[in-house]
């Protein structure tokens, strides 16, 4: 039942260059065209061993190929060819090859080989909401992708119903699609097509991005007989030039355009039309009351001309769309007004002493230790004074020295010639004292302080 359903769909006339339909590659059979562009034609196809319905995508750059009269594809001067052979140049009725440069053939092969890495790469993402690739293959001269077949309407589709969207019913469409995008980032993969054609709405309403165009870019990139594939008013400008600096926030403004497209009802002006008197009105202003500021900012951030100032992830790019790049802005502001004010107000002597608190003992114990410093235990200072440390304070207090201290200290006197270098003199040990007022000074700020 399935398969004669598929076969009532496909009863439309195909395109002239596209395989007919009922035509099998492989287990494929094919029921209709669902698009084709400058680099290919996606087919309607039906899987005879799975019994489902599967969309495939074939490789066929009409400025470099032709198809056959027996349905295979070739390079327009594939080397030896004979050029009397009819073949049917893409786009055309059947005639004679169209000789173009000695470089074509190298062209054809290295977009063919940029194909089937697309589709390799994309096969290893499993997410709901990124076309799944079942499997890929040469056949036929060409190249051919076999992919999940998203059933739904596309968003452009959508869009022509209904003009326009809420925000509301945008968001249910955008907030998939970046978790999607942001996996194929990370694996660093860009889409470099994004735009409404390109996004499925399911029959469930899950949003599915379809049809990546990063194989188109590199054909276009390496070859001058393509031109550039892009689309025009989503397309940034870095994807107009070879040398563009593309990467995550060439998709953003993609995404951007396409929210600009689902709540003005228009899509927004060409790239190129942008670089020096930008006419476009920005989404701030332009649907002002009809979604909230930080959706309509975000808009805007993503469809900036320079690349450099637009957001540079999808993560930046979602925190913007929910406003929590301007929340976490207003914080970080808020918290360094904070701390200005609290440093302008306080003296300057202030906010050293903590340090000082901290230091002073220290050096005071150094100090202290370096005084009762002596190479003979005998030949100890008289008169010496005990540390006390308790938390922040210090504590001198007089050390008096036992009887046999005094005693000893009198039997090495006579022994020696003169007073031993360690030993303070009475000039010296005047001095001591003086030491306490500046110390007990000390303390007691310390004490107001406290």
């Amino acid at each position: 039942m399935r398969y004669l359903a598929l076969r009532r769909l496909g009863k439309e006339l195909f395109q002239g260059h596209a395989l007919p339909s009922g035509y099998r590659i492989e287990e494929y059979e094919l029921v209709r065209v669902l698009g084709s562009g400058g680099f290919g034609i996606t087919y309607l196809g039906y899987d005879h061993h799975l019994d489902k319905a599967v969309a495939i995508k074939e490789y066929l750059p009409n400025d470099l190929a032709v198809r056959t009269d027996n349905n295979s594809v070739l390079p327009t001067n594939p080397p030896g060819a004979d050029l009397d052979v009819r073949r049917t140049p893409v786009g055309g009725v059947p005639g004679k090859a169209h000789i173009k440069s000695t470089q074509d053939q190298a062209d054809y092969e290295w977009g063919l080989a940029r194909f089937l890495n697309e589709a390799q790469t994309l096969a290893r993402f499993d997410h709901r909401h990124i076309i799944r690739i079942h499997r890929f293959f040469r056949a036929h001269g060409t190249g051919y992708s076999v992919m999940e077949y998203a059933e739904g309407e596309t968003l452009s589709e959508m869009l022509q119903r209904k003009g326009t969207l809420t925000e509301s019913e945008l968001k249910q469409i955008l907030l998939p699609i970046l978790d999607g995008l942001e996996a194929v980032h990370e694996a660093d993969f860009l889409h470099r097509d994004i735009k409404p054609g390109n996004i499925v709405i399911r029959d469930d309403g899950s949003p599915v991005l379809i049809d990546f165009g990063s194989a188109r870019q590199a054909v276009a990139g390496k070859s001058r007989s393509v031109t550039a594939i892009v689309t025009p008013g989503y397309a940034p400008i870095e994807q107009y030039s070879v040398k563009g600096h593309q990467g995550p926030w060439t998709d953003i403004y993609g995404l951007g355009a396409v929210c600009y497209r689902c709540l003005t009802g228009e899509v927004p002006d060409d790239a190129t039309e942008r670089l020096r008197e930008d006419p476009l009105v920005p989404a701030a202003r332009r649907c002002k009351g009809k979604a909230s500021a930080s959706l309509l900012g975000a808009i805007d951030r993503a469809l900036r001309v320079d690349e450099g100032e637009r957001p540079q992830t999808i993560a930046a790019w979602r925190e913007a769309l929910s406003g929590e790049a301007e929340a976490s802005a207003y914080r970080w502001r808020k918290g360094t007004a904070k701390s200005t004010a609290r440093l302008a107000s306080s003296p300057p002597q202030g906010r050293w002493d903590g340090l000082l608190s901290k230091l002073l003992p220290v050096v005071v114990m150094v100090l202290v230790g370096l005084q009762l410093v002596s190479d003979d235990p005998e030949k100890e200072i008289e008169h010496r004074e005990a540390l006390s440390l308790s938390g922040d304070r210090i504590t001198l207090t007089p050390f008096e020295p036992s009887v046999t201290d005094v005693q000893k200290s009198k039997e090495v006197e006579t022994q020696e010639t003169g007073p031993s270098p360690y030993t303070l003199t009475e000039h010296e040990d005047s001095q001591l004292p003086a030491k306490a007022p500046a110390l007990a000074q000390w303390q007691s700020t310390e004490n107001d302080e406290s």
